[in-house]
């Protein structure tokens, strides 16, 4: 009997320790963010400021795709922990129900949203947002 209450115990406290990851990282994503660049195949090109292109990332899953101030497409967004192809560490992945946004692993850094491909594309990319 002691076993079953240990197990429950341990099953309650890893799914409430996931959760808690991905919470705080859930308030520090949501607000506008501007697009600035993207690094890909190709040539890199960032877009100059001003450039019109935005989305808004809201606390309660919302996702929005804006050009300047016109909605462009309202949608949903889900973040859950996946490993990439290479090295152990569970990340941050980002994905919306906008089929023309690109998802990705996500991170924060110096006041910019970045959002980045799986290792496991070949000719994929990272595209920078800056917080409006």
């Amino acid at each position: 009997m002691k076993k079953i209450y240990l197990i429950l115990l341990l099953s309650i406290l890893f799914f409430s320790c996931k959760k808690e990851s991905i919470s705080p990282t859930v308030k520090a994503i949501e607000g506008i963010w501007k697009y600035e660049s993207f690094i890909g195949f190709g040539p890199t090109l960032p877009l100059p400021p001003g450039n019109g292109r935005i989305i808004f990332i809201g606390s309660d899953r919302t996702f929005e795709r804006r050009n300047f101030d016109t909605l462009i497409l309202r949608s949903t967004y889900s973040l859950d922990q996946k490993r990439d192809c290479f090295g152990e560490e569970q990340r941050l992945f980002f994905k919306t129900t906008d089929p023309y946004f690109f998802e990705g692993f996500i991170s924060i850094e110096n006041n910019k949203l970045i959002v980045s491909s799986s290792n496991c594309i070949s000719d994929g990319g990272i595209t920078t947002y800056r917080k409006k």
